[in-house]
């Protein structure tokens, strides 16, 4: 029932009275006594309610508050009666009761007896009294409407109440909830009182001369949770009463699916609750039909004339009476705000939001750059729920036993991310299906096919639009198409992204404006002007949450299920092995071969490559075998070596049956896989790998050449490793001659085998020529490659170890501890090679005496 209504019913409830008392003849028989006390604290009772009893006190809607005038008793101002016949009309089951059956009604009594003696308090502290009184009886029903009627001085006691209220913090809001005042004989005119009184009716003026209206399209939403800092931010700016001097706009933004809908949902059912003179109006901006729908019901409300004629333009009728402040203060949610073109340029439905100091605008958007456009400061950003939040929102009408795995439901969330509408789809299709969050996470974790079916499952929602699917999956590609529409290179992007890693995508990664990419092959006259499509297209992604920025301005992230759904995408449009073959070259292209020098990036590339290999393993194609061997190198290079192996073998099992065995990928694959054998210690299938490449390279590439003098110089370090040293320093002198004709004496291939010449030399004991040559080597390798190059730390650490077996222990010490340092420092402190530094540290130390410090390096 709204506020007119009840000020319509008091108001008949006291012609009623008079008409009672004309048709019976009463007379008014004042009765002066004390009033009534407490019996447990004896003190003057201040408030007693009436009406309803309190078995009945659940249906209460709203409350009402009498209070008598001047030299009046709480108990008997609003009685009537004669010898036969009593009316109490504030109580009596046929007056105001009848009349309003869902209203608390109840009295305030206050010291007014002032003809017999001076008050003990002043009229504003009366008003005060009532003020504090109320707050501590409305404990839990604060956002509980109040009507107040006020009986001649009463009317004042009411009125300092309220400007009291409005004054003080913690009591603001009663005079929001207050809905009507009904003033029985108040002397306000003519008084000095009439300035207060008028203050107090501009108090109240929307309440008593405005309309309300509430035009929601859904519910409220029961099962919301969380969003607690979202909601203060919104509620302390949407209310138009927080800027009065312009009509605030504000907009939430954030990835479809993060739950923006249902934040404004909510803001707008406590705006009703918590500002209730201030009407509510929800506007969806999907398409221009439902907002010209929606447009036209606030018009029906207003009673705008002329909305059924035929040429009538409602958009523009119903603007004209927003923006009249006549008709009182209002919220306007203008929700899913995305659609650029529907926005600015077709329909343009922004030129139709109104503008009015008594109102407010809303919108919820997916799009950063509609929001700007739209002349918003500042927008606030909606993210995923926190972890408690969206286990609330998982269990939502689930049984105990389906969630009671909580590491299992903890790892369903961090798969969702904490998504709200990707969490309550999943709680939609478990409440459906009894499953358990332990099976839906194995059916998430079985595919990318499965995870995608699942998030393309309908399911009930009241709170989004019934004519638009609801799967996640549907929600994100509306957005694509807008990108595919308004930005074809940011659509493209996203296809290229989809198949990386989640974490840490090199910009650099991506093709160019100009790329093969983009169809059209537009050439440009300036590659700032190609960068600049670039940069607005990676804009467009941020904008709608489809990418996310990193601390470094040169990567960026990808939304999980984002890049899960746009994938899910491809495969059903058949671009999966275009897109797939594209991303491939495109990383094989920019895919360093992994060195001392670009070891950061390779790494990052390492990082993209893992998440390609599961797509490029179904292709036979040459730049999946360059960019699966290359990460294999970079693992290798990582000390990563189980996973470089496996990496290794398929590439080499895709090269053999691809390309052949004598292919050059093929030979390179058998190489890369016999090495990192040797790194785990397998030299018997190293030293057979080798053997076959060796012999396939020498007859199909040629004696000298380099790949055929790295497979020379890797079988011989594998024969040196098992202990055949004279077949493996016969092999290193035969490639470092060869090396030394065919590249130069300061080549890094030739100084490498130069080093490992030396190590067989030194394994027989040869230590004089051993240290000859690793001296030499250490010398050019510093000189060529740098000082912490990490083989330039190999040639020190093996020159140390020749010292070591000469005995030349101090020497060998302070080589050592140089290696270490810097070895440390470059590779890390886990590093394979690291730890071998510290080993052999420990060794030369050992055998000067020094055992503490071994004891120590060795632990």
């Amino acid at each position: 029932m709204d506020f007119v209504t009840i000020t319509k019913l008091l108001l008949l409830a006291c012609v009623s009275y008079l008409w009672f008392r004309y048709k019976n003849n009463l007379q008014i028989k004042p009765i002066y006594g004390s009033q009534q006390t407490d019996s447990a604290t004896g003190k003057s009772r201040k408030r007693k309610v009436l009406y309803p009893g309190p078995d009945d006190l659940t249906k209460v809607k709203i409350d009402i508050v009498a209070v008598h005038g001047l030299g009046s008793n709480v108990d008997w101002t609003w009685i009537w009666k004669d010898r036969t016949k009593h009316v109490h009309w504030l109580r009596d089951p046929d007056m105001l009761p009848a009349a309003l059956p869902n209203a608390r009604i109840m009295v305030y009594s206050y010291e007014s007896r002032w003809h017999t003696k001076a008050p003990k308090t002043r009229l504003e502290l009366c008003g005060e009294e009532l003020m504090e009184d109320l707050h501590n009886f409305r404990t839990k029903t604060r956002d509980r409407p109040v009507v107040f009627i006020g009986h001649s001085l009463g009317g004042l006691v009411v009125l300092h109440c309220l400007l009291f209220a409005d004054r003080i913090e913690r009591f603001k809001y009663l005079p929001a909830r207050t809905v009507g005042f009904l003033a029985l004989g108040t002397p306000f005119r003519g008084t000095k009182m009439q300035t207060l009184a008028e203050k107090a009716a501009w108090l109240m003026a929307p309440a008593v001369t405005q309309d309300r209206h509430f035009l929601v399209p859904f519910g409220r939403n029961e099962n919301f949770v969380g969003r607690n800092s979202i909601l203060e931010q919104l509620l302390s700016r949407i209310p138009p009463s927080a800027k009065k001097d312009d009509c605030q706009r504000t907009a939430v933004e954030g990835l479809g699916g993060v739950g923006k809908t249902q934040v404004a949902l909510e803001a707008a059912y406590r705006i009703r609750d918590q500002h209730p003179a201030c009407s509510v109006f929800w506007v969806p901006a999907v398409d221009s039909i439902s907002f010209e729908k929606a447009y036209r019901e606030i018009g029906k409300a207003f009673g705008v004339q002329g909305l059924d004629d035929d040429m009538a333009n409602v958009k523009s009728l119903v603007k004209a009476a927003l923006s009249c402040e006549s008709i009182g203060s209002w919220l306007l949610i203008v929700d899913n705000a995305d659609d650029l073109k529907l926005l600015f340029t077709d329909t343009a439905l922004a030129d139709y939001l109104p503008f009015s100091r008594k109102g407010s605008i809303l919108f919820t958007t997916r799009n950063h750059e509609a929001a700007v456009r739209l002349d918003i400061r500042p927008i606030i950003t909606l993210k995923e729920m926190n972890n408690a939040e969206a286990t609330e929102l998982l269990r939502t009408g689930l049984k105990e036993n389906q969630t009671n795995d909580t590491e299992s439901t903890a790892r369903l969330l961090e798969f969702l991310a904490n998504l709200p509408l990707a969490v309550k789809q999943a709680s939609a299709y478990m409440a459906k299906t009894g499953i358990s969050t332990t099976k839906y996470l194995r059916y998430c974790q079985t595919s990318n096919k499965t995870m995608a079916k699942l998030l393309s499952q309908d399911f009930e929602d009241r709170g989004r639009y019934r004519d638009i699917n609801n799967p996640i999956t549907t929600t994100w590609l509306i957005s694509f198409n807008h990108i595919s529409r308004d930005m074809p290179l940011a659509a493209q992007y996203l296809k290229f992204i989809c198949f990386l890693a989640e974490k840490d995508i090199p910009i650099s990664l991506l093709p160019s404006g100009k790329d093969k990419l983009q169809k059209d092959e537009e050439e440009e006259d300036e590659e700032k002007e190609d960068e600049l499509k670039k940069d607005e297209a990676i804009g467009i992604l941020k904008g709608y949450a489809f990418i996310l920025g990193r601390d470094s301005p040169d990567s960026f992230d990808i939304h999980r299920l984002v890049r899960l759904a746009m994938r899910n995408w491809l495969q059903g449009k058949g671009e999966w092995q275009e897109w797939t073959g594209y991303v491939i070259q495109r990383l094989a292209d920019k895919y360093p071969f992994p060195e001392h020098e670009n070891r950061t990036e390779a790494e990052q590339m390492h990082r993209q490559a893992l998440e390609l290999r599961e797509a490029v393993l179904g292709q036979e194609h040459p730049f999946t075998f360059d960019s699966m061997n290359n990460l294999a190198n970079v693992l290798d290079s990582q000390g990563k070596y189980e996973e470089a192996e496996q990496m290794h073998r398929q590439a080499l099992e895709l090269t053999e049956a691809v390309l052949g065995q004598e292919h050059p990928s093929t030979l390179n694959s058998m190489n890369n896989l016999a090495l990192v054998f040797r790194s785990q210690g397998k030299y018997e299938e190293a030293e057979q790998m080798h053997r076959q490449a060796l012999k396939l390279k020498e007859v199909v590439l040629g004696r000298e050449h380099p790949s055929t003098l790295n497979s020379m110089n890797n079988l011989a370090n594998v024969l040196d490793s098992k202990g055949k040293y004279e077949e493996a320093e016969q092999m290193h002198r035969q490639a470092l001659k060869l090396r030394e004709a065919v590249l130069g004496r300061e080549h890094p291939s030739t100084l490498d085998s130069m080093n490992n010449l030396a190590n067989v030399l030194g394994s027989q004991g040869k230590y004089e020529e051993a240290e000859q040559m690793h001296r030499q080597a250490l010398e050019l390798t510093e000189a060529v490659l740098g000082r912490e190059h990490p083989s330039t730390l190999d040639s020190k650490n093996n020159l140390a170890n020749v010292l070591d077996s000469q005995g030349k222990y101090e020497e060998a010490e302070q080589m050592h501890r140089q290696a270490l340092e810097l070895t440390e420092a470059v590779l890390g402190r886990e590093h394979p090679s690291t730890l071998n530094s510290m080993n052999n540290l420990a060794n030369v130390l050992g055998n000067q005496g020094k055992y503490a410090e071994a004891e120590q390096l060795f632990r």
